[in-house]
Order: structure tokens, then sequence, then C-alpha cells
């Protein structure tokens, strides 16, 4: 991807982005569950979606919001979403930490592709997960 793509998307992805990991039930665990990476993008702006798709040869999802707006998604699982992120990685700024966070998942956690998750994958994995929702929460400003 050019430079000047990942800059540009590395900012749709600070304002309008999301890095999370799932924990998803699954029968083929022994512990009942498994995680993945997921980085996604939802917006109105049908214009700014269909160059990030473009992009990232990614298929855009449609939903309508509640209030009757049409809203589009882009979705990254897995080994995608992992080579998204460090290929934005230089350029994010505000969520830059939980992108950094779902790398090292990917690196350091994850027992790996065709392996099954033990008790204590399961407990550094939920520690990262919880994590990445505190990183969430917006920060209160004290008077």
């Amino acid at each position: 991807m050019e430079t000047k793509i990942a800059a540009y998307l590395a900012g749709l992805f600070d304002g309008e982005g999301c890095f999370r990991l799932e924990r998803f039930k699954t029968a083929r665990s022994p512990i009942g569950y498994q995680y993945r990476i997921i980085v996604e993008i939802t917006m109105c702006d049908y214009e700014t979606i269909v160059f990030a798709a473009a992009h990232t040869s990614r298929r855009i999802e449609y939903k309508t919001l509640p209030s009757g707006r049409a809203a589009y998604k882009l979705i990254w699982r897995n080994g995608p979403a992992t080579a998204l992120i460090r290929e934005l990685l230089p350029f994010l700024q505000g969520k830059r930490e939980q992108a950094e966070l779902c790398l090292h998942f990917e690196e350091n956690i994850t027992p790996g592709r065709g392996r099954t998750y033990s008790a204590d994958d399961a407990g550094r994995c939920e520690a990262v997960r919880q994590k990445l929702i505190d990183l969430k929460r917006p920060v209160a400003l004290r008077c």
C-alpha cells in the first residue's frame, strides 16, 4: 500500500475505526471458545468507504441505523487484520495502543492456527481483551 494511502486510512481508523479482540464460542476448543482479532470501520459516508474498500480489497457491508441512515462497514479478521494493522501502525495516533495490543496478542499470546487454547492461554487472552475494552472507555475530565 502506498504511504499516503496508508496515512489517510490510519486517519480514518483513528476517527471511525475499531480494534478489538473477539471471544467466540466453538466446540473445537477444550475451553469452549476461541479469540480472534477484528479490525473494522463503520461510517455513513459512502464515497470514503468505497475508497477504503478499493485500497484494501474488502467487501462493503451495509446496514440501516435506527435513525434510518445508511451505514457502511469494512471488516478484517485474523491474518488480514494483522496485516492491515502493520501497514497502518506507523501513522496511527489515537488508536495506536489498541492496534499495538492486537499485534502483541497475535505475535505473543495466541496459540496459533490449528492449535487449541489451554486454560493458561485463555487467561492471557482475556487479559488482553479486557485491556482493549478499558482503552475504549473515555477518561473523565476532573475539575
